[in-house]
């Protein structure tokens, strides 16, 4: 077999991915060590008073998808299988990511958690999240008496 330094790199990013996820998120590994796990592409921004995170998860089915927050955390995790249509002798060339995914997401302001709606579109997941009013420093006026 030939070697593949691509395959290396992304063996190394996986390994990295899970001493991560291990030793700074105090998580264990999902599932067998072995199994394949991927990381869907995210953006975040703000507009108008609403936080958005965007998700790129095209071809995963919408009941392999679960979306909790906890502390000011997003937590987004799936699998995107692998159709079993496709017989892996006829494969010729294969760049999607199939398997377990799980992104912890710090949010850089506080959320109502009530007022959350996430929709998927295209294969983009989107969350929009109405930001709480952040305690403003008030300032108060010194009269002489």
């Amino acid at each position: 077999m030939k070697w593949d330094p691509f395959k290396e790199m992304m063996n190394l990013q996986d390994e990295v991915r899970r001493m991560f996820r291990k030793n700074f998120l105090r998580q264990e590994p999902m599932g067998d060590e072995n199994e394949e796990t991927w990381s869907p592409a995210v953006n975040m921004y703000e507009k108008d008073n609403k936080l958005f995170v965007e998700v790129e998860l095209p071809g995963l089915e919408i009941d392999d998808l679960e979306i909790s927050i906890e502390d000011d955390v997003l937590h987004i995790e799936g699998e995107r299988r692998f159709s079993e249509d496709i017989k892996e002798e006829s494969i010729l060339r294969m760049e999607t990511s199939f398997g377990r995914f799980e992104r912890y997401l710090p949010l850089p302001h506080e959320v109502d958690t009530e007022r959350m709606d996430a929709t998927v579109c295209n294969g983009v997941l989107k969350i929009s999240m109405l930001m709480l009013e952040q305690a403003k420093p008030k300032h108060i006026p010194v009269k002489v008496a």
